[in-house]
């Protein structure tokens, strides 16, 4: 079943964010994924992503006014690599398999081009998660 894409907004992520992203985070099967063993490390972790918020590079996603996911783009702050990124994509368990995260990585990589001049985008991925379908198409 596909989700109605017109039901999603995305927005900069706010400081208020923060206890959402650990929830995704936290849910279950989600930290086999992520190299974070504890909610000290989610919480890091999160702070970490939502510092991108001054470079308008965390965003947060709202499916039909709930919350859905989370994506960051940790831009570099040294000149030379200004061109790429490294990103996070993440959905909360309820809305998977609904089309959001494609719609999330089209978002991602369309903001990544215009409001960043990134040209190359990269990520890490574990071998059997199971979003890699999504990176791979």
């Amino acid at each position: 079943m596909k989700g109605d894409i017109n039901k999603l907004d995305f927005r900069i992520a706010r400081e208020g964010d923060e206890s959402n992203l650990v929830d995704l985070l936290m849910q279950p099967g989600v930290l086999p994924y992520f190299p974070m063993c504890d909610l000290r490390e989610v919480e890091d972790a999160s702070k970490i992503s939502l510092s991108y918020i001054n470079q308008k590079a965390a965003y947060s996603v709202d499916y039909d006014g709930q919350f859905c996911g989370f994506m960051v783009l940790y831009l570099s702050p040294f000149s030379k690599n200004k061109h790429q990124a490294l990103f996070m994509i993440i959905v909360s368990q309820e809305f998977r398999n609904l089309g959001i995260g494609t719609e999330m990585l089209r978002f991602l990589c369309q903001s990544a081009k215009e409001d960043h001049g990134i040209e190359l985008l990269h990520l890490e991925v574990y071998e059997d998660n199971p979003a890699r379908s999504l990176y791979e198409r």
